[in-house]
Order: structure tokens, then C-alpha cells, then sequence
């Protein structure tokens, strides 16, 4: 138990079981340990009636139990001491993730900004690509999002809230929508013009 406790989780997965593992030592496994102490401590008392003689491993197993939910209860509180530091980084990494995306999110609107101003035919083929991009790392941002979201679910954290980028992909899907279907119908009538008629 106390090895277990010990370990340093490299993740957040892992720091979540092994706080759920404390909570259940403590609120568990202590309270079973000072249960089957008083059993042993009873039955001791018994035979101590029927004048049984004590062996030095008796009595040497006795105070050892004696020192397991004290020890149990150590190894809980430097746990929890360890816990706290680790989940602290965690916060910190989960925090400057969320910092990139915002700084990412600002590029995005950028790009759509540059996207809006699309007036040409002549420029289809640079707009398009700038906006199939843009599709590609919003697509990849919604993925983002739900994963900081459950991390922070996992944390304790409040959930964090994203209206920027919900707003910037529904205003972006009409004109990914309409630079798609003018890049398509493009390449066909490149197609139709330049290919033989029979």
C-alpha cells in the first residue's frame, strides 16, 4: 500500500486513481485496520483468561499491528502532500495548453478575417487553400476542447468555456461551404473544358 501511495503519477489518469485509491485507504482500509486490531486485541484478552503464554513473535506481531493504521495513516498524508504538488504542475501544463489555443484561436480569426474578403475568382485557388486549412485546425480544435474540458472535469477545475470558438466556426462553415463548392465546381469546368468531348 505504502509503494503504491508513493508512486508519482506521470499523468492525469493516474493521479485520479490514485486519489481515489487514498480516499479508499482512508475512509477504507485505516478504519478496517483498526477493526481487526481490536479483533486481535480481543482475542489476546481471551486467552490471556485461559493464562495462554505469549510467545516473543506474539507480542512482536502484536505492536507491529499496533503501528499499521499509524503507518497506513502516514503514508495517506504524504500522499496526499504529493498529490497536491503533482496536481499542481498538472494545472499548470492544462493552463498553458489552454493559453496556446487562445493564441492559436486569435490566429483563426485571422485567417477567417482574410478569408472574408475573398472577391476574386482569380484568388479561389489561395482562399480555398487558406480555408481547408482553417477547416482542418478548427475541426482539430473541437477535439481540443472537449479534451480540456474533461481534464479539467478530472482536475476539480471549473469547465471552461469556449463561445469565441463555437461562434468563429458557425460563422466559418457558410464560407468554407460556399469557397468549396465554387473551388469543385471550378476544377469541374477546368476539367470539362480541357478533356476531349468523346
Amino acid at each position: 500500500m505504502q509503494k503504491r501511495i508513493g508512486k508519482v503519477p506521470e499523468n492525469e489518469e493516474e493521479l485520479v486513481e490514485l486519489r481515489e485509491f487514498i480516499t479508499r485507504s482512508k475512509e477504507v482500509t485505516q478504519l478496517e485496520m483498526l477493526a481487526l486490531q481490536k479483533e486481535v486485541e480481543r482475542h489476546f484478552e481471551l486467552l490471556d483468561e485461559f493464562s495462554y503464554h505469549y510467545t516473543e513473535h506474539d507480542i512482536q506481531n502484536c505492536w507491529t499491528l499496533k503501528q499499521y493504521p499509524m503507518i497506513i495513516g502516514e503514508a495517506i498524508s504524504d500522499g496526499q502532500t504529493a498529490i497536491g504538488t503533482q496536481e499542481e504542475q498538472f494545472i499548470a501544463k492544462l493552463d498553458s495548453e489552454k493559453d496556446q489555443f487562445h493564441k492559436d484561436l486569435a490566429g483563426y480569426k485571422e485567417s477567417f478575417n482574410r478569408i472574408q474578403g475573398f472577391k476574386d475568382i482569380d484568388t479561389l485557388n489561395e482562399f480555398f487553400k487558406e480555408a481547408a486549412t482553417l477547416n482542418t485546425a478548427i475541426e482539430q480544435s473541437k477535439d481540443k476542447v472537449e479534451t480540456f474540458n474533461m481534464r479539467e472535469k478530472r482536475l476539480g477545475q471549473p469547465l471552461s468555456e469556449y463561445h469565441d470558438f463555437s461562434e468563429l466556426d458557425t460563422n466559418f462553415r457558410p464560407f468554407f461551404e460556399l469557397l468549396q463548392t465554387a473551388y469543385e465546381s471550378n476544377r469541374m469546368l477546368k476539367e470539362f473544358s480541357t478533356s476531349p468531348l468523346l
